[in-house]
């Protein structure tokens, strides 16, 4: 083979391969910047959602300590609008979050009997709601590492 065509041959070659990196970077960085801006936006759900639900436990601790009227409350003043869009486990734990503190709402004051929660049901209501909202946060942070 001549010194010309090897010169072709070498020229093309790296060329192709330039437009082939050049293609696949563009595509690898279109689907980092789109996975990044995803995670982003899960992020600023799941942080309003937690922040809207842990402001309702220190609402209801305070509607049990006397400083606070329960009937002030709105519902739609303390459940957030969550995305239906979430992954199943997220879902299900904000769930549990959210039903854990519908009891700890319940207990907040006596009921229409008069029997009211002791400071020990009480201890374990607010341990099971801190609970749920630790295992909501655990399976948030998975879920925000995770593509």
């Amino acid at each position: 083979m001549d010194s010309w065509q090897i010169a072709i041959i070498t020229t093309a070659t790296g060329g192709a391969f330039a437009i082939i990196g050049s293609w696949l970077g563009s595509k690898w960085g279109k689907k980092t910047e789109h996975d990044q801006w995803l995670r982003n936006e899960k992020k600023q759900v799941y942080v309003s959602s937690l922040r809207a639900l842990d402001e309702l436990r220190l609402f209801l601790l305070d509607v049990r300590a006397g400083l606070a009227s329960k009937s002030s409350l709105e519902q739609s003043d303390y459940i957030p609008t969550f995305s239906l869009l979430a992954p199943k486990n997220v879902a299900e734990r904000y769930e549990a979050y959210e039903v854990a503190l519908t009891v700890m709402l319940n207990s907040a004051t006596p009921a229409s009997s008069g029997e009211e929660v002791t400071d020990e049901e009480w201890k374990q209501i607010d341990q099971e709601v801190l609970e749920a909202r630790h295992y909501f946060v655990q399976t948030v942070r998975g879920n925000l590492r995770s593509k």
